[in-house]
């Protein structure tokens, strides 16, 4: 994107008495010179790029024969600019601590673009892609593992409880969508990661409380795990079961199991 041309533009629209192209040829013109977060020609160009390949996906989506099946390779097309040029601005403008929560959010912010867009615009692939959060979700935790020390570190204290509620909240929307088949696995895989989380945090915690050595970060481990499994029997978050509901066995298997372990009452 040359500022050069967009300034004789400008002074062209000036002259012609439309003062709008000046400030725009300007305004991108103090982007260049401060490579300010998403004011920079990579970042105005890619949003560019992928805002035509998904208009192109989706117009190609609303067409009847071949050409329809091609507006998946729209959407793929767009998805990769965004995410791509996200993640450089988040590698480049924010603070190295901070960079996994910036894209556990920026995760997230894109999975709710995509539900209220692609529900909006009647293009139900886009909307599916929403689910995409959850495989993103899981390669970001296995990245906390190795970069810190407690997932609540640096900023993940608010970002991965928002990440959790807003993948059961896109389950609860595909319930009547292209992927209703999967939410089952997608609620069970939910619940797993968020007992993961919590477990993770908890232990850590009994950790700084007791000495080295002590029984005090075994605590945290079995509490946790012990505690999510209780709730699952008492359905105090059914929201996140829902979809066992509708299988007997899994069910069952599941009842049978744990049980004895935490002590529940049979469920009604």
């Amino acid at each position: 994107m040359d500022c050069g041309a967009f300034r004789s533009w400008g002074g062209h629209g000036l002259r012609s008495g439309g003062a709008s192209p000046r400030w725009l040829a300007l305004w991108l013109s103090d982007a260049r010179s401060h490579s300010a977060a998403l004011l920079n020609r990579f970042w105005l160009g890619s949003v560019l790029v992928s805002g035509a390949g998904l208009v192109s996906g989706w117009r190609l989506g609303k067409t009847h024969g071949p050409l329809a099946q091609l507006s998946v390779l729209g959407l793929i097309w767009g998805l990769l600019w965004w995410w791509g040029a996200g993640e450089q601005e988040i590698w480049t403008h924010v603070a190295s601590e901070f960079t996994l929560a910036g894209l556990v959010a920026f995760a997230t912010a894109t999975s709710v673009l995509l539900a209220f867009g692609g529900r909006r615009a009647a293009w139900p692939a886009a909307e599916a892609a929403s689910m995409l959060l959850l495989p993103g979700l899981l390669l970001l935790a296995f990245s906390a593992l190795e970069q810190k020390s407690q997932p609540g570190a640096d900023g993940g204290w608010l970002t991965w409880p928002i990440a959790i509620v807003t993948t059961w909240w896109l389950l609860r929307r595909q319930e009547s969508g292209m992927l209703r088949r999967l939410t089952s696995a997608g609620h069970a895989f939910t619940l797993l990661l968020a007992t993961a989380l919590a477990t993770w945090q908890t232990w850590w915690w009994f950790h700084e409380l007791g000495d080295a050595g002590s029984a005090w970060p075994m605590l945290g481990w079995a509490h946790v795990a012990n505690g999510g499994h209780c709730s699952a029997q008492q359905r105090i978050a059914p929201f996140a079961l829902a979809a066992w509901q509708h299988s007997r066995a899994p069910t069952a298997l599941l009842q049978s199991r744990l049980r004895p372990a935490c002590g529940c009452g049979s469920v009604g």
